[in-house]
């Protein structure tokens, strides 16, 4: 009954250990000599790091016991602190309460001006150790705000001298903290409600470049906190841990924690570094993950739906980078963008308008974002009713999923189509974009995602069998903007409009497709009729009808990084897809050159 009353007096800012560290960080700050500092530190290290470090201070106890009364007075609240530390039920966080008053003193008192008189094994017991040892959280709020001492209370009055001093070192702890994985640790086994500190943590964390005073290559630690190296390390480690999180069902809060983190780093500009964190993440097949969907889980967490489009575009691009083939670079983007595309129509419409129709993409990965936007897209995800039984609705709710998503590519087709026939985008448009606009309408007319009867299933098949849609797109929609490039003077324009009317002709009638000769086109540049394909176009482009094939583990011989891909998120059976090859497509005289007669055309 007596120890009732002191329950509150052991946490927060009344703790024994706050009060120790506050103490202790008085006497760095008035500090005269060497010797106090490191009695000082020698305590600190004594509770922050527990009975194991007792043994150590040992020799500590003996040297400068008694050097001074603010020591001594010092040493009892030691005594006092470890006690109530060792009695709480938590001794590891109840060492840390109030720390930051003396890493603050640590980096701004004893880092410029006794440090350097340190021997190098004191230093590394009494200094470094106590860094490495942080709690992630109590790391950042003490290292993050020292790399730039100008705005700090305690480092605004240091000379020049001084500021290096306190910046570097704090480089220095955060660079090493980073090689310890700090942001892994800081979203692991977090409690519900530390989410929102570790938001704000990893936000902070993610901000240390902006903040560090060093100018570049004055210290090896500045490297590691370059804006892009800073944000590629910490994305890493947010996926590593949202990867192998273990929460039964939901977002857990590492998860929640990553999402936040990495939706800030994509809107201050770091989108590529998270895409290539996140595709070296959903590709390693190193290790175990605790959810095989973790990826589509983390992106469909991100609250931000504009972070989320940045990070697609950057996707496709660090793809292109890559070298990936588009098949692979499809099954990639469902790996980590599905659940999202079918939940959120604001991602929906940035990737099938402002991807797909808005903004050149890179062409060799251009197949893949036209399939998931209009070929073969992913379920569109229809909230389900509250209340109701599954058996009794369950068919129900999958016809109006099924209807959504036909509505989704019948509205996509129409966009495509608009986009084909503004005489804007003739007139006045990049000729990347126009170029890139006729890449997606000539693809897709091959793989018969805008003209053919209805729009197929993904499960193969024709309209009904797939419970596909009418298409609401004619010839005649095409013809304006066919019309209208080649009637351009400008060459190139009219290649691509060459382009489009071929493709729509061998929808509309494959045994007779369209032919351009040389002298049809006056003015035609050397650089159009010197080979089949001008220097805007990829190998891919010659057999677009590939596109249309259903699935994207079979129709043709799967390469090495594909099958590496397969094995690590889809399992080993998608990577040896199916022993059946594909029929081919249509040649250039729209004909089909497969020897059986009773092989079916893929195109409808």
């Amino acid at each position: 009954a007596g120890s009732g009353p002191r329950v509150p007096m052991t946490t927060g800012r009344d703790a024994p250990a706050a009060g120790f560290h506050r103490a202790a960080a008085t006497v760095l700050r008035d500090a005269s000599s060497p010797d106090d500092v490191a009695w000082a530190l020698a305590l600190v290290r004594r509770v922050v790091l527990g009975p194991d470090a007792a043994e150590d201070a040992a020799e500590d106890d003996e040297v400068f016991a008694g050097s001074s009364s603010s020591s001594r007075a010092l040493a009892s609240e030691c005594a006092a602190a470890s006690e109530a530390c060792a009695a709480s039920k938590n001794p590891a966080a109840a060492r840390w309460t109030g720390f930051d008053a003396v890493g603050e003193e640590m980096l701004h008192a004893v880092a410029p001006r006794w440090l350097p008189l340190m021997r190098s094994e004191r230093r590394r017991a009494l200094h470094d150790e106590i860094l490495a040892a942080m709690p992630p959280m109590t790391a950042i709020r003490v290292l993050v705000p020292a790399l730039a001492p100008s705005s700090t209370t305690a480092g605004r009055d240091l000379d020049d001298a001084g500021k290096t001093a306190v910046a570097t070192e704090a480089a220095r702890a955060l660079a090493a903290a980073l090689e310890r994985g700090i942001a892994r640790r800081l979203v692991s086994n977090l409690e519900p409600g530390q989410v929102d500190e570790a938001t704000r943590s990893c936000a902070a964390l993610f901000s240390a470049a902006d903040r560090l005073e060093l100018s570049p290559g004055s210290h090896g630690c500045a490297a590691a906190l370059h804006p892009a190296a800073l944000a590629r390390t910490v994305a890493a480690q947010l996926c590593d841990a949202a990867r192998h999180s273990c929460a039964p069902t939901g977002h857990d809060t590492a998860v929640t924690v990553a999402a936040a983190a990495l939706a800030r780093a994509c809107r201050r500009g770091a989108a590529d570094a998270v895409a290539d964190a996140l595709l070296d993440a959903v590709t390693d097949s190193s290790t175990d993950v605790a959810r095989p969907d973790w990826a589509n889980e983390l992106i469909d967490a991100v609250p931000d739906a504009h972070a989320v489009a940045k990070l697609a575009r950057a996707w496709l691009v660090r793809c292109a980078a890559r070298r990936s083939t588009w098949r692979a670079s499809e099954r990639a983007f469902r790996a980590a963008f599905s659940v999202r595309f079918g939940r959120c129509a604001s991602t929906r419409h940035a990737v099938c308008d402002g991807m797909l129709l808005r903004r050149p993409q890179p062409r060799a990965v251009l197949p893949a974002l036209i399939r998931v936007a209009l070929v073969d897209p992913p379920r569109v995800i229809i909230n389900r009713r509250v209340g109701r039984g599954d058996d009794e609705f369950e068919e129900e709710e999958e016809a109006s999923e099924a209807a959504a998503r036909d509505r989704h590519r019948a509205t996509t087709a129409t966009a495509c189509v608009d986009a084909w026939s503004q005489l804007e985008l003739v007139r006045g448009g990049s000729g990347a974009l126009q170029g890139h606009v006729a890449a997606v309408v000539a693809a897709s007319l091959a793989a018969g995602a805008l003209i053919g009867g209805s729009i197929r299933g993904g499960a193969g098949g024709g309209g009904e069998a797939g419970g596909g849609a009418d298409v609401p797109v004619t010839p005649a929609a095409l013809m304006r903007g066919i019309s209208a490039r080649l009637d351009s003077p400008d060459a190139r324009t009219r290649a691509h409009g060459r382009k489009v009317a071929v493709a729509l002709s061998r929808v509309i009638s494959p045994d007779r497709p369209l032919t351009f000769h040389d002298d049809e086109d006056f003015g035609a540049s050397d650089l159009e009729n010197e080979g089949e394909m001008s220097e805007d176009e990829e190998a891919w482009e010659a057999e677009a009808w590939r596109l249309g094939v259903d699935g994207v583990e079979e129709e043709e011989e799967a390469d090495a990084e594909a099958d590496a891909f397969a094995a690590a998120v889809l399992g080993p059976e998608a990577a040896a897809g199916d022993d059946e090859e594909a029929d081919g497509g249509p040649d250039e005289e729209g004909e089909n050159d497969d020897d059986d007669d009773d092989d079916e055309d893929v195109d409808d």
